[in-house]
């Protein structure tokens, strides 16, 4: 284990689920509380315009290519990249607002990146893994 956590390389995976977080017990009455609600799932029918259903085959398209471009790459940037994909494929799931929303968010990210590269964080590379620093203007000495 001790060499598998020298290499980076995770012997094993603890996952929570969001059923299970509680609360701290209360400190009178020792009672927990659920963090979230139970959910109650219904299906319902809708129909989309020829715009959204375009719009949907895209999307599925650029998921689909991106996600075979993240499998191939064995990297820490291949992973955040399938983690993308895997997250607009829930927002899709969710409606077309909430991935039209993340979409945006993306895009002024990636705006707000490219219009101020000084305030963006760079990445080194030490040993095969990434070193994040922030890029700061220097101080003056008054």
């Amino acid at each position: 284990m001790k060499k598998q956590c020298e290499n980076r390389k995770a012997p094993f995976y603890l996952r929570r689920v969001k059923e299970a977080l509680v609360s701290f017990p209360d400190p009178e009455t020792g009672q927990i509380k659920a963090l979230f609600t139970k959910r109650h799932v219904r299906t319902t029918e809708f129909q989309i315009t020829l715009d959204e259903l375009d719009f949907y085959d895209a999307l599925t398209r650029f998921v689909e290519d991106q996600s075979i471009k993240a499998a191939s790459e064995d990297s820490p940037r291949g992973r955040a990249l399938a983690f993308t994909m895997a997250m607009l494929q829930r927002r899709f799931a969710s409606s077309i607002y909430a991935v039209r929303r993340s979409l945006q968010r993306m895009k002024e990210k990636r705006e707000h990146i490219l219009g101020r590269p000084e305030d963006t964080v760079s990445r080194r590379s030490i040993n095969g893994f990434p070193k994040i620093t922030k890029i700061c203007p220097k101080k003056s000495n008054r």
